[in-house]
């Protein structure tokens, strides 16, 4: 699966309430693989203002060009990570690897 799949059915899961599993390498200290079993994407970061940095202040559920943006449900954290670093996804009960295109 490529990433763009796989971040292409984050979306849509999103809609229906259900999570995803993720693996990834982390990109900051501690480096090393990370394992979210549950998972749901979130918004972009917004800064103090509320406002995002182009100035709009809508919400929107997606990705910068580098990062996906996600909650752990497991923990109720915001967190992120690089979409080339992602190496498995859990859709449902299966594990699938993760290609660059």
């Amino acid at each position: 699966m490529t990433v763009t799949e796989a971040i292409r059915r984050m979306r849509l899961i999103r809609q229906t309430g259900k999570d995803f599993g993720l693996v990834f390498y982390a990109s900051t200290k501690p480096y090393g693989l990370r394992k979210y079993e549950r998972c749901r994407l979130r918004s972009r970061p917004i800064d103090a203002d509320g406002d995002k940095a182009d100035g709009s202040s809508q919400r929107k559920f997606a990705m910068t060009d580098r990062f996906i943006y996600f909650e752990d449900l497991d923990t109720g954290e915001s967190k992120q990570c690089r979409k080339r670093l992602i190496i498995k996804v859990r859709f449902g009960n299966n594990w699938h690897d993760v290609t660059l295109e």
